[in-house]
């Protein structure tokens, strides 16, 4: 009687190990934090590089902090959590234009993740600055473990193909509108930086929130605030020239006017993804959800996006910079 093979991980089917990954990918927290921590580490590993000292302890993200703070910051009109974030935004724009960690050894997608196992180690204490991050920049799933990595060849190269074809790689263009120094540095920190984790990401959906119909009603800031939406769209798709792998781009494009003047402001804020088409598939998905007339709610994406532009038409008013 023969006997009857072995049955490992690598005999079964594939669909069936892909639900296995996709089933081992999985964190407590979730994925919501991964790009924060990276950011945040990669200036630790700045500082120590450079002899410097670590930020006080009350600058520091808490280990098991849940990182609600970025939404919290927006909805709180205080005159101190303002300055306080404000001063958080600055802080992170990079001091030079190369923005080089100088690891060679390993993918930036792979050190954000490296030290991701079954159950999450504790995080690393970062700057708190960063906790803005995913409100910005954000995933849709984690990586396998290191384990599973290491275990084999075969499966190394499995896990990984299968998390690069279902996680996708999210930006709000127009999040912390208020905030242009901040969005910039974290865009030029993905651009600029040697092994930066969005090179490895082949599904990128990228969105954008207008407001035409408070624009059209505010027409001393229609002109500047046109110029930051174009210059956020070039600021992201100068990190998607260094994507090499993406096939999928995705574009959400909201706005509270369907007319002739916000299609072509949409194609003038799009066309700076189209250099990409020759090797990319791109869907644009358009949301248009007011009647004529109609004003939106304060929690939709539209209602929110309008608070946002009215704050900075205020600072604007007062004098402060973006």
């Amino acid at each position: 009687m023969a006997t009857p093979p072995k049955l490992t991980l690598l005999n079964i089917p594939l669909e069936v190990r892909h639900e296995i990954y996709g089933h081992v990918c999985e964190r407590d927290d979730g994925p919501k934090n991964l790009l924060r921590d990276w950011f945040g580490k990669r200036e630790l590993k700045e500082l120590a590089n450079a002899g410097q000292s670590l930020p006080a302890s009350n600058l520091l993200v808490e280990d098991g902090e849940d990182n609600n703070e970025a939404e919290e910051d927006e909805e709180d009109d205080g005159e101190e959590e303002d300055k306080e974030e404000d001063e958080d935004m600055e802080e992170a724009e990079p001091e030079d234009g190369d923005g080089a960690d100088g690891d060679g050894n390993a993918t930036a997608a792979a050190d954000a993740t490296a030290t991701a196992t079954t159950t999450a180690p504790a995080r690393p204490k970062i700057s708190r600055k960063w906790r803005h991050v995913p409100a910005i920049i954000s995933l849709t799933a984690c990586p396998p473990t290191v384990s599973m990595l290491q275990s084999c060849q075969q499966l190394h190269d499995e896990a990984t193909d299968f998390y690069y074809n279902t996680v996708v790689l999210r930006i709000n263009c127009t999040a912390s509108f208020g905030h242009m120094a901040y969005f910039e540095g974290l865009m030029n920190i993905l651009a600029e930086t040697a092994f930066s984790p969005a090179e490895s990401f082949r599904k990128i959906e990228l969105t954008f929130v207008w407001d035409s119909q408070w624009l059209a009603a505010s027409p001393d800031y229609a002109s500047i605030f046109v110029a930051l939406l174009r210059e956020r769209a070039r600021l992201v798709a100068k990190v998607l020239e260094r994507t090499p792998a993406l096939k999928d781009l995705t574009i959400l494009w909201y706005d509270s006017v369907q007319d002739d003047e916000s299609f072509m402001l949409r194609e003038s804020v799009i066309e700076e993804f189209y250099p990409l088409l020759d090797r990319v598939e791109m869907k644009i998905n358009d949301h248009y959800p007011l009647k004529e007339g109609e004003e939106p709610g304060e929690e939709t994406v539209l209602g929110k996006m309008r608070l946002q532009l009215e704050d900075v038409a205020q600072n604007f008013a007062a004098g402060q910079a973006f």
